[in-house]
Parts: C-alpha cells; structure tokens; sequence
C-alpha cells in the first residue's frame, strides 16, 4: 500500500467523521426545535387538561355527602376505580409496584378510607395551572417542569384532598381559620368530634423538577413533589 493510498483512506475517515458529527448536531439542533415549538405546547396543554378534571377526584356522588354520616363502602369503592381511569390517561403506569399512578392510586384510597372515618367531604374542587415554568427536555421521551397549582376547594368539614400527585390535608392537629378581621387564628383539634361546618379552602403549591415522560405518543406526568411557600386558607362560611 502506497502513502498516497493510506492518506486517501484517512482523508475518506476523517470526511466521514465530520459528515457524521454534522449529522448528529443537525439531528439534535431539529431535536430540539421540535421539542421547544411542539412538545412544550402538548405538555402544558396535558396539564392544564389534567387541572380540569382532577378536582372531581376527590368528590363523591351528593347523596353520599350527609353531613354528619359516613358514606357507603360501595359508593367509595366504585369512585375509586373511576378515578384509575381518570389517572391511567394522565400518570405514567409501569409493572413495578413503584409509579406515579400506583403512588396516586394509594393516596386517594388513604384519603377517602380518612375521610369516610370523619364524615368530612370535598364538596366543590377546582385545580388551576397557573405557570410551568423551566420547562425543558431531559433526555428522550423525558422532560423536566416547574408547575404552579393553585386549588380552590368547598368541603363539609375538614377533609383530605387528592392534589393531582399526592395527599394534602386541609387539618391536623391544629388548623387555621382565617376571620374576617383578616387574622389566622390556631384552633385545636376537637377528638372524635365530627365537623359538620362548611368551609372554603384555597392554596398555591408547586410540583417542583416534575419529571414528564412521553409514552405511546403522549405526555404523562412520571414522578412529582409537591412544596409551598403558603399556608392553605380555610373559611368558615
């Protein structure tokens, strides 16, 4: 093999090369532009569309709501497989035992077996989208989002509430009542007393770094941690 063979040969690699890193920074740069004018649009449009039926969630049939009295095991039994349906579009399902829908399914058998215990219902529920903010890709299929909530809720009683990833309690130990004199006032916890007053709660969360995975050509929420700045406002009415 002659040196003039041998330079041709490493001529023809190193075009190869470069033909392959332009192609491969091509690809990305298009990658990218599709995610940045298509993707973002469907991941914020399936939030905001997951926002708009989450709130039901958490409510049951009216004449499962008396104050006072506990509902029937069938009427909770048979709004929790509703509500699989209602989780399995938005949340990512996998084999394992540990995903966000399993996560989610788990929470809202906690909150309505607690719920049921202390007659105390979700009435009205509205989860509102306000920004997702350091929306960006993460990898293929994946995804990464800042998203703020704000929810406003009517209840009998001081229920739990099913936030769209998790379990929030509008009571504890000790709650806070906010009176018109524009003060929270700490008041404690009656034990075995059931609560039968109506209220308006409201609070703004985030699920902050919510990883976002696209699956069967749709955007899913894959796992998300919910953190505040605030204190939820409950009213009395």
């Amino acid at each position: 093999m002659t040196i003039r063979n041998v330079i041709r040969r490493v001529n023809r690699g190193i075009v190869l090369a470069v033909l392959l890193v332009l192609g491969l920074i091509g690809y990305l740069v298009y990658d990218n532009a599709r995610f940045n004018n298509t993707e973002k649009d469907a991941i914020k449009n399936m939030l905001e569309e997951y926002a708009s039926v989450a709130g039901d969630l958490n409510i049951l049939p009216d004449q499962e709501r008396v104050p006072g009295k506990k509902p029937s095991e069938e009427a909770v039994k048979k709004k929790l497989e509703e509500n699989r349906a209602v989780l399995e579009k938005y949340l990512t399902t996998l084999k394992e035992y540990e995903s966000q829908y399993n996560d989610a399914v788990r929470s809202l058998e906690t909150i309505f077996k607690e719920n049921a215990e202390s007659c105390a219902y979700v009435t009205d529920c509205e989860f509102t989208v306000t920004s997702v903010k350091n929306l960006k890709k993460n990898g293929p299929r994946h995804a990464l989002a800042d998203i703020d909530i704000k929810v406003n809720m009517k209840t009998i009683g001081k229920p739990g509430f099913f936030t769209m990833t998790g379990e929030q309690s509008t009571s504890g130990d000790r709650f806070y009542v906010y009176h018109e004199k524009g003060e929270f006032e700490s008041e404690p916890e009656t034990e075995n007393e059931i609560d039968t007053k109506t209220y308006t709660y409201s609070w703004e969360y985030s699920l902050y770094r919510a990883q976002l995975e696209k699956t069967d050509g749709r955007w899913k929420i894959a796992s998300a941690y919910s953190s505040s700045y605030s204190m939820g406002k409950l009213v009395e009415e």
